[in-house]
């Protein structure tokens, strides 16, 4: 969730052009970074488990077994990787990454039908970019933003509605009657 937050600030910075807080949320973003650096997490561990957590992805490289999933993921897909073979793993886990999850499921077929399908969304992604800035619609952007990054590290295929209604309603907006900037 952290790096949803993140990437959706990022964007929502840049949507809105106003440079001054993209540098104020950077410096922030560093301060911050570096105060996590100077705590250490054994101080806070009983108080909440975001922080140590935070800490050890950032400066430990601990990824709480997602590379062994994502492996895991890459070695079932090699054994049937034209059509899949299973969305879940033998002992019911999943892959916590979308891509990872279609290749397993449903080989280069489905994978090569989900990039078409980002390819139309990554178009809409930059019509945003490209129209004026338009408050009723750009939070469907960002909410779609969220959840695909959670999709990315978090979330499973069939079990992340979120990710395809703002999907299904960021293609439906019609971006092209709004004026260039």
């Amino acid at each position: 969730p952290f790096l949803a937050l993140v990437i959706c600030s990022v964007i929502l910075f840049l949507l809105k052009k106003n440079y001054k807080l993209i540098i104020s949320g950077a410096i922030l973003f560093l301060v911050g970074i570096g105060l996590l650096y100077s705590i250490h997490p054994k101080e806070i561990q009983g108080q909440n488990s975001f922080f140590p957590r935070l800490y050890n992805a950032i400066f430990e490289g601990d990824t709480s077994l997602r590379g062994e999933l994502y492996n895991k993921a890459i070695n079932n897909f090699l054994e049937n990787p034209i059509l899949g073979k299973s969305i879940l793993f033998s002992d019911g886990s999943y892959a916590h990454n979308i891509y990872l999850e279609t290749l397993m499921a449903t080989g280069i077929v489905g994978f090569i039908a989900l990039l078409i399908l980002h390819f139309f969304v990554l178009k809409k992604v930059f019509l945003f970019k490209n129209t004026a800035y338009n408050k009723d619609k750009v939070w469907i952007l960002i909410l779609f933003i969220q959840y695909f990054v959670l999709s990315l590290t978090s979330y499973n295929v069939y079990n992340s509605p979120d990710v395809w209604y703002y999907l299904s309603m960021l293609l439906a907006i019609n971006l092209k009657n709004y004026e260039e900037t």
